[in-house]
């Protein structure tokens, strides 16, 4: 059995209180002996009237000086050898804390109290709490907080900024409360998956069936992973909301329908934010997503289509950690760096070993962009099937008439057709003309816009398309030409 399953429920936490970790039981009274000892001559600070079970305290102090404390990993700069960390210490309402007085941090560790309404204070004994206390072993994450029995509302009043793997399957917990400070739920793991999560990293407050009244900051960035999965405020959360937006975090669309296009403001996704979504058929990405959790689309079994629009620099999705058995098609836009691009579709590693369940997807990207370089290197990229989107119109010739324009060009292969526009101004606001010519109805590369003023001057300039699933997609612009038609 795995150490941290010997602390990561109700049940084992209720046994480690009144059971022996031992099998000699005089050691263990010899052990809970000298604890008492050094809790009645003041080396752990806490008041005579307790919040909480001294038994358990003991307990709890034994099994962490066990299992808990990571010295191992504890070490100074100057110092190669493991530093003694200061003692576990206990509030007098339950609050277990580490300080770390020599840096004047401290770390909240667990409850043990008994009360209804737990504040996790800005500051404990004069040192400024700092965050919560996790260590990890063998990736997998002990947490410290779960399955508080008697919580109903936590407030956060201390500053942290990041809110790791705690207060998981807590049965009445009904309200939370942060601080501005916090920017990220994040379990410290890269969104590794833990051996019973529904997806990536953090579930910080997962299975709190109560859990009805959540009070995020705006100032929110990141959420990794399913932070609120199964709990009764996000649930109702996405039955009034398709899309649940927090700050600027994506937190879910698993109910959306069709076609949906990522709202404005949104620059972060959570993980499993689309996670068993069946009715989504495409995705309109519209701007820069800077950071993202694992396993977005994971089961999302009616997408087909992902289109990202020129201007979007990345969109960390891991597709390929995703299982999406209908997607067919992905736009990559010139914008994208080739950072982006490995960030789309496997989180910034281009070496994949199965590459079959790839082989239906088409990648459109455009001539002479980071993704065309990506995808036709020596990466793993060639699972893909990938088709060039069209270039820009190479030797564009403008020619005016009498109370006409004549345009001709030479022809793009991978355009579908050809875009004209004409102007009165160079910004091109106020537009006299548009035409577009279909290189599948007429092979001559050749145009004549009739209907103008005489004497009067007109901008021109053309671009290419490519339709794919009937929508177009234009390539970049010719240079703009001036021409007064006599």
């Amino acid at each position: 059995m795995k150490k941290k399953t010997r602390f990561v429920s109700a049940a084992v936490i209720s046994v480690m209180a009144f059971s022996a970790f031992s099998v000699d039981g005089s050691a263990e009274m010899l052990d809970a002996a000298e604890t008492a000892s050094e809790v009645s001559s003041g080396v752990i600070d806490v008041d005579e009237k307790k919040g909480y079970d001294e038994a358990e305290w003991l307990e709890y102090k034994d099994w962490f000086s066990r299992y808990g404390d990571d010295d191992d990993d504890y070490y100074d700069e100057e110092d190669p050898e493991p530093e003694e960390r200061d003692p576990l210490r206990i509030t007098s309402d339950g609050l277990i804390y580490l300080p770390e007085e020599k840096y004047g941090l401290c770390y909240v560790v667990h409850y043990i109290g008994r009360a209804k309404d737990l504040v996790i204070p800005k500051e404990i004994n004069g040192i400024e709490v700092t965050g919560f206390y996790t260590h990890y072993e063998e990736y997998d994450e002990i947490h410290y907080f779960d399955d508080l029995p008697t919580v109903k509302t936590l407030t956060i009043e201390a500053k942290v900024e990041n809110i790791p793997n705690v207060f998981i399957n807590c049965p009445k917990l009904e309200k939370v409360t942060f601080p501005d400070t916090v920017v990220s739920f994040y379990d410290g793991l890269s969104g590794e998956t833990c051996d019973w999560s529904p997806g990536a990293g953090c579930m910080a407050f997962s299975y709190c069936p109560k859990l009805k009244t959540v009070n995020i900051p705006g100032t929110i960035k990141g959420i990794n992973g399913a932070a609120f999965y199964n709990t009764p405020w996000l649930n109702a959360r996405e039955k009034k909301e398709k899309l649940v937006v927090v700050g600027k975090v994506l937190l879910s669309g698993r109910r959306t329908k069709g076609k949906v296009v990522m709202p404005k403001g949104v620059t972060y996704m959570a993980g499993d934010a689309f996670r068993d979504n069946k009715g989504m058929t495409e995705l309109v990405v519209t701007r820069t997503i800077n950071w993202s959790g694992n396993y977005i689309f994971d089961n999302c079994s009616s997408l087909k289509k992902i289109t990202i629009l020129n201007g979007v620099k990345s969109f960390p999705a891991g597709l390929c950690y995703n299982n999406v058995p209908k997607l067919r098609t992905i736009i990559i836009p010139p914008s994208m760096t080739s950072e982006g691009i490995l960030d789309l579709f496997d989180d910034g590693d281009p070496y994949w070993d199965d590459t079959s369940y790839r082989a239906n997807w088409t990648c459109y990207y455009y001539k002479g962009t980071p993704a065309d370089k990506l995808l036709n290197s020596e990466y793993a990229f060639a699972s893909f099937n990938s088709t060039v989107l069209p270039r820009k119109t190479k030797s564009f010739s403008v020619t005016p008439k009498s109370g006409s324009i004549e345009m001709k060009w030479k022809k793009v292969s991978t355009a579908s057709g050809y875009q004209i526009k004409i102007a009165t101004d160079s910004s091109f606001r106020h537009i006299v003309k548009k035409k577009k010519i279909d290189k599948g109805a007429s092979q001559s590369l050749f145009c004549r816009v009739k209907g103008l003023k005489k004497a009067k001057k007109y901008y021109v300039k053309m671009r290419t398309y490519r339709t794919i699933d009937g929508k177009k997609y234009y390539g970049n612009y010719t240079k703009t030409h001036k021409v007064r038609v006599y």
